[in-house]
């Protein structure tokens, strides 16, 4: 099936211009999916543009919000801390 330089598959050739030298293959290796097909590899260089609507980690590597960070820690200038708080040292420490 044709795709258009976006990645988007069409049958309607009135609708989109399509390029038959593109293929499926190339477009997924350019460009990052909507769906998720694909992963990015390198920087993403996001700089004055706002990502929005991320969900609650899952993962140790996931991002996180800065609703969550501050729902889930301890301010500094001043917080209410309930149960036990244990500090330990480093490993190499004694």
């Amino acid at each position: 099936m044709p795709a258009d330089e976006f990645g988007r598959r069409t049958t309607d050739r009135k609708k989109h211009v399509t390029r038959t030298d593109v293929t499926m293959s190339a477009i997924s290796n350019s460009f990052v999916r909507r769906d998720g097909a694909n992963t990015i590899i390198g920087d993403l260089n996001v700089t004055d543009i706002t990502i929005t609507n991320f969900g609650d980690p899952a993962s140790n590597q996931d991002v996180v919000t800065k609703g969550y960070v501050d729902s889930t820690s301890v301010s500094k200038s001043g917080d209410t801390m309930t149960g036990d708080l244990l500090l330990t040292t480093g490993s190499d420490e004694t």
